[in-house]
């Protein structure tokens, strides 16, 4: 099988909880929001939308919104190493690890599985089920647009 068809035959992922995902690494470094994520988790933790915006959340100059960000991890990472909004977390980590811009064999291999634990592990995710998630993310990621 080339690189180009790494996973044809589909990829084994099951979260192992270890919230290396919720850290920094290289550019893996920001948790994007759409509108829907910035109304669902202030909803969950009773404020109003801009309260939740001020206190927790940086926009850019191109109109993106993303979480401030620790130094080294989600602001929403608990002292227990679990996601303290994780009923309502963003679009951007339920379909971790499925981006489209991890799909690509190099990507994979020296950025992804290199510090995710649950690569290899668990049930099997079709190709079909891998391309859905990636344009779940996709489209997602388009909606404010």
């Amino acid at each position: 099988m080339s690189d180009a068809n790494f996973f044809d035959n589909g990829i084994c992922f099951a979260c192992t909880g270890c919230a290396e995902c919720c850290r920094t690494h290289g550019e893996y470094a920001y948790v994007y929001l759409s509108a829907v994520d910035v109304d669902r988790i202030s909803q969950y933790l009773g404020m109003s939308r801009l309260d939740f915006l001020n206190a927790h959340c940086i926009t850019t100059p191109y109109g993106d919104t993303h979480f401030s960000m620790l130094e080294d991890a989600c602001n929403f990472l608990g002292p227990d190493g679990r996601c303290r909004i994780y009923p309502v977390r963003p679009k951007q980590c339920s379909t971790w690890p499925f981006w489209t811009e991890n799909l690509h064999p190099v990507v994979w291999r020296e950025q992804i599985a290199s510090f995710c634990p649950g690569i290899g592990q668990g049930p099997r995710f079709s190709k079909s089920e891998i391309l859905a998630i990636a344009q779940e993310r996709d489209d997602w990621y388009d909606e404010d647009d």
